[in-house]
C-alpha cells in the first residue's frame, strides 16, 4: 500500500519505485488530482465559515417572522368582525328602493 503522505511529500521516489515494481500508476495524475481535492476542501471550509457567521442572522429573521404574524393576528382580534360593522351601518343604505 502506497502512503499518502509519502506520496505529497517525496512524488518523484514514490515513481522510480514504482517503475522498479513493473506499476503503471501515474504520480503526477495523483499530484493533480490531490492538490485539486486540496483546493475543494479549502472552497468547502470557506464556504461552512460563511454559513456559519450568516447562522446567528438568519435565526433572527425566523425569530423576527413568527413574531409579525403574532403581531397581525393581535392586531385582527382587536378588529371588529365584519357582521357586527354590517349591523352597525345605517338603516337606510340596508334598504331597497322598490320602483
Amino acid at each position: 500500500m502506497l502512503d499518502l503522505k509519502m506520496m505529497q511529500k517525496n512524488p518523484e521516489v514514490v515513481r522510480e519505485s514504482l517503475e522498479k515494481r513493473g506499476s503503471k500508476i501515474d504520480v503526477t495524475e495523483f499530484a493533480e488530482l490531490d492538490s485539486r481535492r486540496k483546493a475543494l476542501i479549502g472552497e468547502v471550509e470557506a464556504l461552512k465559515a460563511e454559513k456559519n457567521s450568516v447562522g446567528p442572522e438568519i435565526a433572527k429573521r425566523k425569530k423576527a417572522a413568527r413574531t409579525l404574524p403574532t403581531c397581525s393576528r393581535r392586531w385582527a382580534r382587536s378588529l371588529p368582525a365584519p357582521r357586527s360593522l354590517m349591523r352597525n351601518l345605517p338603516k337606510w343604505r340596508l334598504r331597497r328602493r322598490n320602483g
